[in-house]
């Protein structure tokens, strides 16, 4: 009853009302004089409804996301981070699996939730970073049209269950002992889900599923015996021997192009430097073998989209914490990728596509303003890249 507690009183407000009408119609209410603290309730009295709520809060970092998730907390557990890719370190993929997870968590979660809507009494909110609605990312529909349900009873091809844990970002080992991994003896499949806590051990009966369970990855004892059990993507870009094939077709047509463009100006450095990186891509697009695709999913896919895309179709609250420094981190941002690329690009590092992986600024607030959506801030600045529907002043302050 927390919610209710903290929530109402901003109820009594004599504008809040207006401010509730106005953040359902399209175009950006801007609400100023809520402190850091008060956003975040103000966002839960906004978008409440009898049943559970959906609700997207976009922040200007990381530190102030984790804090927004800490105030989220004490309205319910339902709720998840979605982080942004590391730019200056984008081809490294240095992250690992931690950021892959955290942003499948947050799409699973909002995939369940939108199935589930007319029986959902909990709220889910989903924090994310300015930086994170600039990516480009593969249309929600190829995720969730690649979620793989296993029942007890189903005929199951082992061989061709591999193949596409293979092709969801899935890698075979010996033993699933690690979020991401799958293993295959005999008649059993281990399936370690990328978004779930524990590993599952699917058993088979001939060509048949005879049973489902969850079970500990360090002691291999089981946890609870399932009818059913949903696996999805352990990445964030699904991708099958066809789309590999296209995409290195594309890539070695570029590179091709662009390495004698470099050898006519007599660079033959960088050249020879560009296409080992061409064939290096290549070749890992032949064998399968790991690598990060996402500076690719301009050769991948003929259409992307963002993260706004995700909520499509449903009443979600969106919510824009800070917009002046959310604009200025998105600046920042599109500067220092441009300069990165321009020097990679220039030496032979880097095909030009590479760089085509976000957004910019401008475009990411024009979706925005073509949604319902509240933003809030303490004060009232100028914005090059946006403009108001509404404008609301409040008093709050911390305690």
């Amino acid at each position: 009853m927390i919610k209710q507690s903290v929530t109402e009183p901003l109820k009594e407000l004599g504008i809040f009302d207006d401010l509730k009408r106005a953040s359902k119609r399209k175009g950006i209410t801007h609400i100023t004089g809520l402190t850091d603290t008060v956003r975040p309730v103000f966002s839960y009295a906004l978008s409440s409804n009898d049943k559970g709520n959906l609700r997207m809060f976009i922040t200007y970092d990381e530190i102030r996301a984790k804090e927004i998730m800490d105030i989220c907390s004490l309205f319910g557990k339902n709720n998840y981070y979605f982080p942004p890719r590391d730019m200056m370190f984008y081809q490294a993929d240095l992250s690992g699996n931690l950021l892959i997870q955290r942003r499948m968590q947050a799409i699973k979660a909002l995939n369940e939730w939108k199935e589930e809507k007319d029986d959902k009494t909990e709220d889910l909110t989903v924090v994310t970073t300015f930086d994170a609605l600039m990516e480009k990312m593969v249309r929600p529909d190829l995720i969730y049209g690649n979620v793989i349900t296993f029942r007890v009873g189903d005929v199951l091809d082992i061989d061709e269950t591999a193949r596409r844990l293979t092709d969801l970002g899935y890698e075979r080992e010996s033993e699933a002992e690690e979020a991401g991994k799958f293993a295959v003896r005999g008649g059993i499949i281990d399936i370690y889900p990328l978004t779930e806590e524990n590993p599952v051990r699917i058993e088979l009966w001939g060509d048949e599923i005879d049973s489902i369970r969850e079970f500990d990855a360090m002691s291999q004892r089981s946890i609870e015996q399932i009818k059913e059990t949903a696996i999805y993507p352990a990445t964030d870009l699904i991708t099958d021997s066809d789309i590999r094939l296209r995409a290195k077709v594309r890539i070695e047509e570029e590179g091709k192009k662009i390495a004698e463009k470099l050898r006519k100006a007599m660079r033959t450095e960088e050249a020879y430097r560009l296409k080992t990186h061409v064939d290096g891509v290549c070749e890992s697009l032949v064998e399968h073998t790991a690598i990060n695709l996402s500076p690719f999913i301009g050769y991948l896919y003929d259409h992307t989209a963002t993260l706004l895309d995700y909520f499509a179709g449903t009443d979600a609250g969106i919510f824009i914490d800070e917009p002046s420094r959310c604009e200025e981190k998105g600046h920042v941002v599109e500067k220092e990728w441009s300069e990165s690329c321009i020097h990679r690009i220039d030496g032979g590092y880097m095909m030009p596509k590479e760089a085509d992986v976000l957004c910019d600024t401008k475009s990411v607030f024009a979706g925005l303003m073509d949604l319902p959506a509240v933003s809030m801030s303490m004060i009232n600045l100028h914005h090059e890249d946006h403009v108001y529907e509404n404008e609301f002043s409040v008093s709050s302050r911390s305690i």
